[in-house]
């Protein structure tokens, strides 16, 4: 930018030494309305500067254009005005603007746009102020995006997305979403954002982490209720509840079927009727308590040590230690990695249980005996 104010200032002295020229008033005055001009559009000459020479083919307009429209959305073979509520105007292309979004596309086919005779006369009003559509059209245009630095920001573009049904900029935020720690940082907003803007492939990563909560619910625990809740149906919630009960009966299945070799511990026989009993007390209490703790916590490690010297401490077995720490450490090992082998949703079964539940409510509705009282 210093090339500007040495080119300025040696005009305006040279114009100083020129008093004699009947024009110098007028150069005067002129450099005044530049530097003026360069006051309130900081940062415009160095656009310019670069988009005349950068490329001979730059559609930017030069200096002395509308101060109303905002860079760099000044393009010289424009033919659309799009006026935000603060005054300002972007100039694009009907053209761009009709194929990308489906709500200025019937904005241009109305008679009033479509038909005027200069470019000065398509202009379209919008409620936004400047600063929120220009975010918008740099989802259109090639210019650098905005920084999403949090859910607000992404929330924000999202309903813009959606308002002017931009189908592009959705996607292109949701692949920034999916990608980004954002999504992990408030994990109930993030789902409840996903259903409000069909965002399914996110919907994808945030279901299995919100159905590893712990909790007796899905949405314990949360300290602020986002605008964005209403978006969760009770078909929603029903379907969480239905994947959590599924995977946690896959769990119990695991623990009660697991293959050990029974331990020849003296609590296994029963002095009463002289017979051994199938297991170790240690090993029934070890499952009861693996079973507690994944109902309350899906992701429970059942090797954590905790949990066989919880067993240990309510056995009444005296080999309860070797029983669980030695002869079934194995079986212990191996549950596990089945356990975290398991899926966390289930959509097919979901569908099919859904279905069928349908039917047999619509069966009983379709059956109902009307009865009436009978009149003395």
């Amino acid at each position: 930018m210093y090339f500007v104010f040495i080119y300025l200032s040696f005009m305006e002295i040279t114009v100083l030494k020129s008093q004699t020229s009947s024009s110098a008033t007028r150069a005067v005055k002129k450099i005044q309305e530049f530097r003026e001009f360069h006051k309130h559009k900081e940062g415009f000459l160095e656009q310019q500067f670069y988009a005349f020479t950068s490329s001979p083919t730059d559609t930017m307009m030069p200096p002395g254009s509308d101060l109303s429209a905002s860079a760099p959305f000044q393009l010289l073979d424009s033919n659309l005005i799009i006026r935000c509520s603060d005054q300002v105007d972007f100039k694009v292309h009907k053209s761009i603007m009709s194929t990308v979004s489906g709500v200025f596309r019937d904005m241009i086919a109305l008679d009033h746009i479509n038909q005027c005779s200069t470019p000065s006369d398509c202009v379209v009003t919008v409620s936004e102020d400047s600063h929120t559509m220009g975010a918008l059209l740099r989802y259109i245009y090639p210019f650098p995006r905005p920084v999403l630095t949090d859910m607000n920001v992404i929330v924000r573009l999202l309903a813009l997305a959606d308002k002017y049904d931009v189908p592009h900029m959705t996607s292109a935020l949701q692949e920034a979403l999916r990608t980004s720690d954002i999504l992990k940082l408030d994990i109930v907003r993030s789902y409840a954002v996903c259903r409000k803007y069909c965002l399914s492939e996110a919907e994808a990563i945030v279901i299995p982490e919100l159905l590893k909560r712990p909790g007796p619910g899905f949405f314990g625990y949360v300290n602020t209720y986002p605008a964005e809740m209403d978006a969760i149906t009770i078909e929603d919630v029903a379907m969480l509840d239905f994947y959590r009960s599924r995977r946690f009966d896959a769990v119990v299945g695991i623990l009660s079927g697991v293959d050990i070799e029974e331990a020849p511990c003296p609590c296994r026989r029963d002095t009463t009727y002289e017979i051994l009993r199938p297991t170790c007390t240690a090993w029934i209490i070890f499952i009861d308590i693996c079973e507690e703790k994944i109902f309350w916590d899906p992701t429970t490690d059942i090797s954590e040590p905790g949990i066989r010297e919880a067993a240990c401490r309510r056995s009444t077995c005296s080999d309860a230690k070797m029983v669980l720490w030695v002869q079934y450490a194995e079986a212990i090992t191996q549950a596990k990695e089945e356990i975290e082998a398991l899926p966390w949703i289930y959509p097919d079964e979901w569908t099919l249980a859904r279905s069928v539940s349908h039917r047999r409510n619509i069966t009983a509705i379709n059956e109902v005996q009307y009865k009436y009282e009978q009149r003395g």
